[in-house]
């Protein structure tokens, strides 16, 4: 367990969390906030999508028919 200091921040208060740890979480640049049996809960927001418009890590991907039809697919709303 690690004790921080809470410190002032404008009209509010915070803490600072080491970079040892935000590292450990995915250095995540924001943070649910939860209190849960009166305690602090910090869970860190994570975007399960994040790289998946980088294509390169699609390469060698077995892709069927029918996975080749969505991917040509037109992003339109409109009806052919």
């Amino acid at each position: 367990m690690l004790t921080v200091p809470i410190v002032a921040v404008g009209n509010s208060r915070g803490i600072r969390i080491p970079k040892k740890l935000l590292a450990q979480l995915g250095s995540p640049d924001s943070v649910y906030l939860d209190l849960r049996q009166g305690e602090l809960v910090i869970t860190p927001i994570t975007s399960p999508r994040l790289g998946w418009d980088d294509l390169t890590q699609w390469k060698g991907a077995k892709l069927n028919a029918d996975d080749l039809e969505w991917l040509d697919a037109p992003l339109t709303d409109d009806a052919a």
